[in-house]
């Protein structure tokens, strides 16, 4: 199986006939590494990933996003066992598809980003899709209305670069957890926004505070 085409096109054929499981490619040519995908492609695989049926997933999914979960910290993460710094970073490693012909390169089509304000240190994640373009790098564009555009303006206008995570191949609960937004107990405020539904103007940009991020938390 090739890295080019071959993946998507797989993935494609099971779609048109009806089908959308979980799929896993051993033997992928020139790679060391397997590639799984689809790991979220129906909702049947997403409720399961919240334990319920599939015809709960709409009530259960809102349910949970307001039970607001603490952040668990671990001093020796599984992911920090194998690390690659320097000279030593070499993207082409990674079995990223050449998704189509049209492309200009391979693309990682499910990056979860996650950066933080640099004027008031509020988190936020999203999905972006990134193009291969060397052994170390990596082009995004990012939407000018979302809230990591306004992240990366931010850090510019300081004379910044702005730091992120780029995470790949994580549990559909990060995937949906992403998309949360629960308060902390407490009714804490968020950019300006109290509990309850009432607005303030934010003051570092003049605008909305609801138009911009909020710290997240997973849904379990």
């Amino acid at each position: 199986m090739s890295h080019e085409f071959d993946i998507t096109a797989v993935v494609f054929e099971l779609e048109l006939s009806g089908r959308s499981p979980i799929v896993v490619f051993e033997n992928v040519k020139r790679f060391e590494m397997p590639v799984v995908t689809n790991i979220a492609g129906n909702r049947r695989l997403l409720a399961s990933a919240l334990g319920i049926a599939s015809d709960d997933l709409p009530a259960a999914f809102q349910e949970r996003c307001q039970n607001y979960i603490s952040v668990e910290v671990i001093s020796a993460p599984p992911w920090q066992e194998v690390v690659f710094e320097g000279e030593d970073v070499d993207l082409t490693r990674l079995p990223i598809p050449f998704h189509f012909e049209v492309d200009a390169a391979p693309y990682i089509t499910a990056g979860k980003i996650t950066a933080r304000d640099p004027e008031i240190g509020v988190d936020t994640t999203s999905f972006h899709r990134l193009m291969l373009k060397g052994k170390d790098r990596l082009g995004v564009s990012l939407h000018s209305r979302r809230r990591m555009y306004i992240y990366h303006q931010n850090a510019e206008a300081r004379g910044e670069t702005l730091p992120v995570v780029i995470a790949i191949g994580t549990h559909p609960l990060h995937y949906m957890g992403s998309m949360a937004d629960p308060y902390p107990p407490g009714g804490a405020v968020r950019y300006g926004r109290p509990r309850g539904g009432g607005r303030r103007r934010d003051r570092h940009r003049g605008r909305d505070p609801s138009r911009r991020a909020r710290a997240r938390g997973p849904v379990r």
